[in-house]
Formats: C-alpha cells, structure tokens, sequence
C-alpha cells in the first residue's frame, strides 16, 4: 500500500497542515493551513515527514523527522537550516515536545554538516549549544557517521535508526536531568 493525498478545506479541532492515516496510508492536507506556508521546501518536508509516519508505522514524531530529513538534506541550497525551519515554522503550538523537535534537528543538521561536510563551525556550534554532543564526537564515543549518513540509511532495515532515536532521546533525557 502506498500513501496517497487527500485535500480537506480544514480539520477541525487542529492546526496541523498535514496528517496520516497509518493503515490506509492517506495524507489529509489542511488547506487551511497547507496554503499559508510559503516555503516549497517545508511542504516538501512536511510531506515526508507524514511519510514517515507511514512508513515506520508510528507516530514517533523524531522518527518521522529524521525520515523526512533523509529525504529533502542536500536537495537545495540551505537545506539543512530549512530543514529546522521546516519545524520552527510550522509547528504552531509552543511545548515542551516542540522544543525537543527542533532541538533533535538542529543537532541532528549540525551533524550531518561536521560528518557529512567537513564543515568544522558545525562542530563549533554544537560545543557552544549543545556541549555534551560536541564532546561526545571529539571523544569518539558516538559513531556519528553511521547513525547521522541519512542518505545510506535503508529504512527497510530499521535497526541502526532505532538505535539512532534512542541515543538522541537518551541524550535529550540526559541534558533535561542534568538543567534540571
């Protein structure tokens, strides 16, 4: 079965542009909201990000972040910094599970920029924002290629993403006990 597009002028009750149904595999675009978002790329994400869902079968949304990262890094220019914004943009609530999102991705762009890249400022971002994942690469203790390559990643075999999630949710849990 394959996802398929619905358009729906609103759903009620909800901001979201976008949602899918995991065993029918339709994707109900608001076009209430689909409309206001002026970005072709954060559509595009969004999109992927509902595919995701689909695909893993779960409404992890750090999962479907990353699947919908896999997809769009690299397809255009400033695609890694879009690809956050795709998330700050849209995501219309202010919570606790947003800023674990957009924390998730900023670091998971700031990875694929020092690995993928060579760009060594993303290391140096990731030292003054985000310490404990700079000193976790510079010690080696994290194979950061092989969880943050998303353009190898067979999502067939979802053992190394699974392991990919947990060790950023670990990570997460870890900074959140440590501030508090």
């Amino acid at each position: 079965m394959k996802p398929y597009l619905e358009y729906v002028n609103f759903i009620p009750g909800s901001t979201t542009p976008a949602r899918v149904f995991h065993n029918s595999g339709k994707i109900q675009i608001n076009m209430s909201r689909w409309n206001t978002i002026p970005d072709a790329f954060h559509k595009k994400f969004i999109l992927n990000h509902e595919i995701g869902h689909f695909l893993g079968k779960t409404g992890n949304e750090n999962y479907a972040d990353a699947y919908a990262f896999s997809k769009m890094v690299g397809t255009e220019p400033f695609s890694l910094r879009k690809s956050i914004t795709a998330l700050t943009d849209n995501i219309k609530q202010d919570s606790a599970a947003k800023d674990v999102r957009v924390r998730a991705q900023t670091i998971r762009a700031l990875r694929y920029d020092y690995f993928i890249n060579h760009n060594q400022k993303a290391l140096e971002a990731l030292k003054i924002w985000y310490p404990e994942e700079a000193a976790q690469i510079e010690t080696n203790s994290f194979d950061g290629v092989s969880c943050f390559d998303y353009k190898s990643i067979n999502f067939k075999n979802l053992g190394i993403l699974a392991v990919c999630i947990i060790a950023i949710i670990t990570i997460v849990i870890l900074i959140s006990k440590r501030n508090g």
